[in-house]
């Protein structure tokens, strides 16, 4: 089958090794959001009314989001950002089927892929002073539950409606300045990241 829908989240980011004395601890949190399509995929078998089944997705993801980080434009300072390009998940599924509708918990695990950037660095209120940091990307294992409900048009197609929980956990990102020298230099930061998705979608049976 196929879907669409809508992500929201944030990518919190704690100052391990941070340039210009940066004072340890978490330095900014980027409230990410975005549209996601894609695909999915699994089998089903039903028991009396119980449906059991385990089923895996695809999707395309614009979430991002980005904040000053570094402290504040009136001291060194830059925008760290947070972007998801897609979410893969594989999960189990248990469903009570009533007549033509399902309600159903699932719950699984999940990958994303993200890219990290620190840019505009600049010291006080003026426009940016060094070149940007390269990016960082990465892929991020974690968990995701959800819950959702399907209805069965006839006997092969149906649509679908859920909410997704997925935590990523907190990973170590390094960043390296794309031009050494000058006020920037080498930091890294650990970067914990959840997301929340609702899909609506579609799924033809064979």
């Amino acid at each position: 089958g196929a879907n669409a829908g809508y992500g929201w989240g944030d990518a919190k980011w704690s100052n391990l090794v941070a340039p210009a004395g940066n004072i340890p601890g978490e330095f900014v949190r980027d409230s990410m959001h975005g549209g996601l399509a894609g695909v999915q995929w699994g089998y089903n078998r039903q028991f009396g009314q119980w449906v059991l089944g385990f089923a895996s997705d695809l999707d395309w993801s614009g979430v991002k989001g980005k904040h000053i980080c570094f402290g504040n434009p009136g001291d060194f300072h830059a925008t760290c950002g947070a972007r998801t390009d897609f979410i893969s998940t594989s999960t189990v599924r248990a469903g009570y089927a009533m007549g033509q509708v399902l309600p159903y918990v699932k719950g699984g695990w999940a990958l994303a892929h993200d890219k990290f950037t620190a840019v505009d660095i600049g010291i006080g209120a003026g426009p940016p002073s060094q070149p940007d940091y390269l990016p960082t990307k990465a892929y991020r294992s974690g968990w995701t539950i959800g819950a959702g409900g399907e209805y069965a048009f006839d006997m092969r197609c149906s649509a679908f409606i859920e909410y997704d929980y997925m935590n990523f956990g907190k990973n170590q990102e390094g960043f390296t300045p794309s031009i050494v020298g000058g006020i920037t230099a080498p930091f890294t930061a650990s970067i914990s990241q959840k997301m929340s998705v609702v899909k609506f979608g579609v799924n033809v049976r064979y």
